[in-house]
C-alpha cells in the first residue's frame, strides 16, 4: 500500500498537467474557440509552467497567446465586419 501512495504522490503533478490537457482538448471540442483560448491562458499555461518548469512554461504561453489573438480576430471578423 506504500508504493502506491508513493507512486502517486511522485507522478501527481504529471497526473493534473494530463487532466488539464484534456480538459482544454474537451474545451476546443465543444466551447467556442475565444473562451478555449481563454481558459487555456488563464488556467492551462501556469499549470504547465508549475509542472514542467520555464523549458515548457514559456513556449506554452506563446502558444496561448498566439491563439488568443488568432480566436479573438476570427471573432471580431464574424460578428462586427462582415
Amino acid at each position: 500500500m506504500q508504493t502506491a501512495i508513493i507512486l502517486f504522490k511522485k507522478h501527481i503533478m504529471k497526473l493534473i498537467l494530463i487532466i488539464m490537457l484534456i480538459w482544454t482538448v474537451i474545451n476546443v471540442l465543444y466551447a467556442s474557440q475565444l473562451f478555449a483560448a481563454i481558459t487555456f491562458c488563464l488556467l492551462g499555461v501556469p499549470t504547465i509552467a508549475t509542472v514542467m518548469g520555464k523549458k515548457y512554461g514559456i513556449p506554452s504561453a506563446i502558444l496561448g497567446l498566439l491563439w488568443l489573438l488568432i480566436s479573438s480576430r476570427v471573432l471580431l471578423w464574424e460578428f462586427f465586419i462582415k
